[in-house]
C-alpha cells in the first residue's frame, strides 16, 4: 500500500512510491526509481574498479593530482602486497630474497649517505 492509500503492484512500485516521498512528491515524485538504478549493459558491473583514465576525466580539476597521487599510492601498497606473499612463499630464503635484501640495503645506504651530508641525521 501506498502513503496515499493506493494498492501497490510489487517491488517496482514500492521503490517507486518511496522515491516519491523522499523527494517531495509532485513533479519530482514523477521520477521513477528504475531510472535510478544502474544501467543493463553487459559490460556495466559493480564490482570491477573503475579505469583511471575515466575516473580523472570525470572529476573536477582540482582534485585530479589529488585523486592521481592516491591511485599510485593504492597501486604501490599493492605491489608491495604481492611481493610479500612472493617472498613468503619462498620463506624468505633463496636468490629472490638476497636480491630484496641487497635492494633494500642500497636504499637505506643512499637515505643515510643523503641524511649524513645534509646533517640532518645529527639535527635533535
Amino acid at each position: 500500500m501506498t502513503a496515499t492509500g493506493a494498492p501497490t503492484r510489487g517491488r517496482q512500485s514500492e521503490t517507486t512510491e518511496r522515491a516519491m516521498v523522499v523527494v517531495g512528491g509532485g513533479a519530482a515524485g514523477e521520477a521513477r526509481a528504475a531510472a535510478l538504478q544502474p544501467s543493463d549493459r553487459a559490460d556495466f558491473n559493480l564490482g570491477q574498479p573503475v579505469p583511471l583514465t575515466e575516473v580523472l576525466g570525470n572529476i573536477n580539476k582540482l582534485f585530479t593530482e589529488d585523486t592521481r597521487r592516491l591511485q599510485e599510492n593504492l597501486q604501490r601498497r599493492e605491489a608491495d602486497r604481492l611481493l610479500l606473499e612472493d617472498l613468503a612463499a619462498g620463506n624468505f630464503t633463496g636468490p629472490r630474497y638476497r636480491r630484496f635484501e641487497d635492494e633494500l640495503a642500497a636504499y637505506g645506504m643512499a637515505v643515510l649517505r643523503g641524511w649524513m651530508h645534509s646533517g640532518y641525521i645529527f639535527t635533535p
